[in-house]
């Protein structure tokens, strides 16, 4: 996207992304989510899904009404490259390991006819004339150093697109290497279900109903019920001295936040979480807590954490909490635009710990 060439000079166990507006924080979790899943396919569709990045056919094809709807795998490019350009790439990983970098490319193929008519190959071709252009079928190739791990078509209608997703959804056997993302908007009801019945009684639900009672000391134990049939299970908190449980949701966006951020950390163990505007319906008064028992549960769990926020009083809470906890490694990473591009500027434990004392300007 807009990240042309970014280095970050240091990583810790959790690491809060700041910086304005359009500077390429989700970017960055997108890029972190596209190595640590080794360019999952479905993850790659969701993601330029839910930024709407689609296409519509410029006509409607034989025998339909309507125009096709396709997925911009472009947009993921710096520059976003049109259909003219043969062959753009970006790389992610540790800078200091070559053996490590992925490679995601965006490449073309010419179609060459077959001795059987009913078939079609893709030959790869360096050097084209401009009537071929019109033919060219872009595709996405990711690799690490020499190995390929998967190319796919890019031209790839939405329709399908989402079937081929909700197949893969569908699979709820762990990762090796889990990378859960919550979005801004917090996670949908099938993916909080699916995480909540993986960690049902078992010593993981003391951690959620922990960071719950953050918000709501009275919370006492935590379930899913099926509320309407058309609408799956809910979850739901049990209250001291309440009658009935109560929807997570009707005690506000604040508990329902805090309840998938600690559901998608326990869920976590052992790899990555990637958190979104992670201040988003929560109070400046409780962030310390949050901040407390993220970084004792990452560290307990072996998780690493990447967040993004524009707020001073999630800034300062992080430090905070960074500073008590003497075995917590804490990073913020502020991203700036500048002439040269978009660069990181990163601050440990005892620079943020300076700069929030001095109020120094670090979003």
């Amino acid at each position: 996207r807009q990240l042309e060439n970014l280095k970050i000079a240091k990583l810790g166990h959790v690491n809060l992304i700041t910086g304005k507006n359009n500077v390429g924080k989700r970017s960055l979790l997108e890029a972190i989510r596209i190595y640590s899943t080794k360019g999952s396919r479905p993850v790659i569709l969701e993601i330029l899904e839910s930024r709407d990045e689609l296409l519509l056919s410029p006509a409607p094809t034989l025998g339909e009404s309507s125009r096709e709807v396709y997925l911009d795998f472009s947009q993921l490019f710096f520059d976003r490259p049109n259909k003219t350009e043969d062959i753009h790439a970006f790389y992610i990983g540790p800078s200091d390991e070559n053996n490590n970098l992925m490679c995601v490319s965006l490449k073309h193929e010419y179609p060459t006819q077959s001795e059987d008519s009913s078939m079609m190959f893709f030959n790869e071709s360096e050097l084209i004339d401009n009537k071929d252009i019109a033919r060219a079928r872009p595709f996405i190739e990711i690799r690490f150093e020499t190995n390929v791990l998967d190319r796919f078509l890019t031209e790839v209608p939405l329709r399908q697109a989402k079937s081929f997703f909700r197949r893969i959804q569908a699979d709820s056997s762990p990762s090796p290497r889990p990378c859960i993302f919550v979005p801004a908007t917090g996670m949908g009801i099938s993916l909080l279900e699916m995480y909540w019945d993986r960690i049902a009684l078992t010593e993981a639900e003391n951690d959620v109903l922990e960071a719950l009672r953050i918000i709501e000391p009275n919370a006492e134990r935590i379930t899913f019920v099926t509320l309407r049939q058309t609408y799956g299970r809910s979850p739901m908190v049990k209250l001291k001295n309440a009658v009935r449980p109560v929807p997570i949701s009707s005690l506000g966006d604040g508990m329902r936040h805090i309840f998938t951020t600690a559901l998608a950390l326990v869920s976590a163990k052992n790899g990555i979480l990637l958190l979104d505007e992670i201040e988003n319906g929560i109070h400046y008064s409780v962030q310390l807590k949050m901040w407390e028992l993220i970084l004792s549960t990452a560290q307990r769990l072996n998780v690493q954490v990447f967040s993004t926020t524009h707020s001073w009083d999630c800034i300062e809470a992080f430090q905070q909490a960074s500073r008590d906890n003497k075995d917590a490694d804490g990073v913020l990473v502020r991203l700036d635009r500048k002439e040269s591009g978009i660069t990181a500027t990163v601050f440990d434990e005892s620079e943020l710990d300076i700069a929030t004392k001095a109020r120094i300007e670090v979003r």
